[in-house]
């Protein structure tokens, strides 16, 4: 496997989530790794034209290889993915907030964490801060 950014090394692993089972696995994540994946389904008797639905991340990439090689698929972006950029934002934007507010210092888990998981006190610190003003 050849390293990639930040020293890591990827895979991308197809998986029919009807069937419960990989169909394929290779190094990599990009474009090229979804016509791979396609030349295999076609070797296999599948077309890809019949792919209905595709769950990738929010790579640029996956999308790219998605639209050409498997022009029907219709994209879901990945839960865990759509999750940690909204996270990013939030706290991007509570720094920036944090800046002109020195109140919201302190609100970072309470801004991520699911409200129903927060302590009585900390449930209460949020709800004063989205109160209307």
């Amino acid at each position: 496997m050849r390293p990639q950014a930040r020293g890591h090394d990827y895979i991308t692993l197809v998986a029919d989530a009807d069937e419960r089972r990989v169909l394929f696995v290779t190094e990599g994540r990009g474009a090229e790794t979804i016509q791979a994946f396609a030349a295999d389904f076609t070797a296999h008797g599948g077309n890809p034209e019949a792919v209905a639905s595709i769950s990738i991340d929010m790579s640029p990439a996956f999308i790219k290889g998605v639209t050409k090689h498997l022009p029907n698929a219709q994209i879901t972006f990945d839960k865990f993915h759509v999750i940690a950029h909204a996270s990013t934002a939030v706290d991007k934007t509570r720094r920036i907030e944090q800046r002109t507010d020195p109140s919201l210092k302190g609100l970072r888990w309470k801004l991520l964490k699911d409200r129903a998981s927060l302590a009585p006190a900390a449930r209460a610190d949020l709800d004063t801060l989205i109160a209307p003003g």
